[in-house]
């Protein structure tokens, strides 16, 4: 008997215990933050934000993440990651919970970073938070519903799912779309990770009634999450006319819009912003009020401001005259009249201005202005007729 007993005790102390924090591993490698009770096989991971569908890419084994969670948490206390690699690191480690914590903290301190509101996206349009027995039709409402109470980050997680729901054919069904009238009220909500919601969303559903809103809130939303995401959804909307109302404040807006044009062009603007933001930078160092010609272009430095370039007047693409309130598909801003008025600038602007071609081109060289100003004639030209 005694020596059952001990035997049993033996085999009990040699039993695997289940990890204090499992983690899934799928056959392709990703990692995923799941529930204790996932097993080998699974095609449908329960995370603590939601289910992730593996059907194609099945759970391959179940690891302790424990150990990994603190040896990232010592080298970002330690100062020998900062906080955007320890982002990236937690999340290929699939460490939702500590994830969602460091972007919440961060959104907290650092307001104006964009890094950890894409961050929680990219997750949440990869997990379902919907309960499986809501009906089809009831989804959409449900999500939109749930964003209003929700905290920062839930938010987010629940606009990236909302994103991927919501119907964008020509015939939609209405009850998959979020009304023109919540999304407005949306725009106006006190949670800059909300507005930025409403944005996205009015962009994906094609709200055209609301490009005016979108574009002056490409500039003029304080939060810098809200302002990406208002740029976003016009640029989804009516990208010709969000780019002309860029380019022209940019070119001789008010300071304050002039920087924030330049870095949406820098995101969203294409090649034709290549062309419009070199014109641009070309004018850095002639002092006003003198013209001077750019491959063709004059260009015409000045002091005065042109006030009227934030007002997001109609841009109505069925129009045909030269007026940039109503720019066709075929007419861009640097072409307009006889001369480009270009404002003088700051340095500032000119980092911006260098930053968004480096963004445009994908080219991780750095380039000074004179640099960039050689590569449009020799590289880019040629390869743009």
């Amino acid at each position: 008997m005694i020596s059952l007993l001990a035997t049993a005790l033996w085999l009990g102390a040699q039993a695997p215990q289940p990890p204090a924090q499992p983690i899934a591993v799928t056959k392709s490698g990703v990692r995923v933050e799941c529930q204790s009770g996932t097993k080998v096989g699974d095609r449908e991971i329960i995370t603590p934000f939601g289910r992730m569908l593996v059907a194609t890419d099945p759970v391959a084994d179940i690891v302790d993440g424990t150990q990994q969670l603190l040896d990232l948490t010592h080298l970002h206390d330690q100062g020998l990651i900062d906080d955007e690699t320890f982002l990236q690191d937690l999340s290929t480690a699939g460490q939702l919970t500590a994830l969602m914590s460091v972007c919440a903290e961060i959104m907290t301190e650092q307001p104006q970073q964009l890094y950890p509101y894409e961050t929680v996206e990219a997750w949440g349009k990869r997990l379902d938070t919907v309960p499986k027995n809501l009906k089809y039709e009831k989804r959409v409402p449900w999500l939109w519903d749930q964003i209003q109470e929700a905290s920062p980050t839930d938010a987010l997680l629940l606009g990236a799912r909302l994103f991927e729901e919501v119907a964008v054919s020509e015939h939609p069904q209405f009850t998959r779309q979020v009304t023109i009238a919540s999304l407005r009220k949306g725009m106006r909500s006190r949670v800059p990770a909300r507005r930025r919601v409403a944005a996205l969303i009015a962009g994906r559903q094609q709200e055209f009634s609301m490009r005016e809103i979108l574009l002056q809130a490409s500039l003029r939303e304080e939060a810098e999450a809200a302002r990406d995401g208002a740029a976003s959804g016009i640029h989804a909307i009516h990208p010709h006319a969000a780019r002309q109302y860029w380019v022209r404040n940019a070119a001789n807006g008010q300071e304050k819009d002039r920087e924030l044009a330049v870095r949406n062009l820098g995101r969203f603007g294409g090649d034709h912003a290549v062309r419009a933001l070199m014109h641009i930078i070309a004018a850095w160092d002639i002092r006003p009020p003198q013209r001077f010609e750019f491959y063709g272009r004059t260009i015409w430095v000045m002091k005065q401001v042109d006030r009227g370039a934030i007002e997001a007047v109609s841009f109505d693409p069925i129009r045909q005259d030269s007026d940039v309130r109503h720019l066709n598909v075929a007419e861009e801003f640097v072409d307009l009249g006889s001369t480009l008025k270009v404002g003088v600038y700051s340095e500032s602007l000119q980092t911006a201005l260098l930053e968004a071609l480096q963004t445009l081109v994908s080219d991780s060289k750095v380039r000074t202005k004179g640099e960039w100003l050689a590569w449009y004639g020799e590289t880019w030209l040629p390869e743009h007729p």
